[in-house]
């Protein structure tokens, strides 16, 4: 009872009747041997254990990364809904900007280009993506393109 109301922040209005269905839920899904109830406890246990200290080692993380930026002189920290994280990446996938000569360049770095198809006259409109490139700078690319497309919201 006191897990389920520790993370529902105290949103729950009786958190002691839902704690009582969940067991009955659980206590119906599968009935374990009782010889093997300790060990599936132990490994139920241990697998909590491990998330928690994997959730405090991404926090751990997320302040080395975020000091770090500070050293960098930048500005993508600014943009709305782009986290250190997403701009540590960036930063780090790109390098020098300035080996760029422009935004073209760096898109076709990042395999953001589409490709030409095309035969006398015709020119297709529908084109694919070329992803040819840069994969880890692509993917933080779209991943804080869809950061911002959410914080628009």
């Amino acid at each position: 009872m006191d897990f389920i109301q520790s993370h529902a922040n105290n949103r729950l209005a009786e958190p002691g009747e839902i704690a009582k269905t969940l067991k009955q839920a659980a206590r119906r899904a599968y009935r374990l041997n009782p010889k093997m109830l300790e060990a599936c406890e132990v490994a139920l246990s241990l697998t909590l254990q491990n998330i928690d200290h994997l959730k405090r080692q991404l926090k751990h993380l997320d302040k080395v990364i975020n000091r770090e930026l500070e050293a960098i002189p930048q500005t993508l920290t600014t943009v709305k809904g782009l986290g250190p994280v997403s701009a540590a990446g960036i930063i780090a996938e790109i390098g020098d900007i300035k080996r760029f000569k422009d935004q073209a360049a760096l898109a076709q770095y990042a395999g953001l280009t589409w490709t030409r198809y095309q035969s006398g006259d015709f020119d297709a409109e529908e084109r694919r993506l070329t992803k040819s490139g840069n994969r880890y700078l692509r993917y933080y690319l779209v991943q804080a393109a869809n950061s911002l497309r959410g914080a628009q919201r």
